[in-house]
């Protein structure tokens, strides 16, 4: 999903979840993330789509990485798992002319 519009800055940000294990490595996040990515800069005419990943989530950094998004940043141990911190990967794909 695309939430937090920001009309001034023409930006939204990214969201996804699927539903466990048993839908993970059939290229539904790909194709649901690259759907999602064109339809924001392409129809909605955004010309920015910001995410935030923790860093152990590999999977998921390859998929936005094949759908354009690039790392911007990162916050440090920013995110508490069971009293583990980690990482938060900022990344963010943008509408070039």
């Amino acid at each position: 999903m695309l939430n937090d519009l920001d009309p001034h800055n023409e930006s939204m940000r990214f969201r996804i979840a699927l539903g466990g294990e048993t839908v993970f490595g059939k290229g539904y996040g790909s194709e649901a993330t690259k759907a999602v990515v064109d339809y924001g800069l392409d129809i909605v005419g955004l010309h920015r789509i910001t995410l935030e990943v923790v860093d152990f989530n590999t999977r998921a950094q390859r998929v936005y990485a094949k759908a354009g998004f690039h790392q911007e940043g990162v916050l440090r141990e920013a995110w508490n798992w069971n009293g583990e911190w980690s990482d938060v990967i900022v990344m963010a794909v943008v509408r070039h002319a």
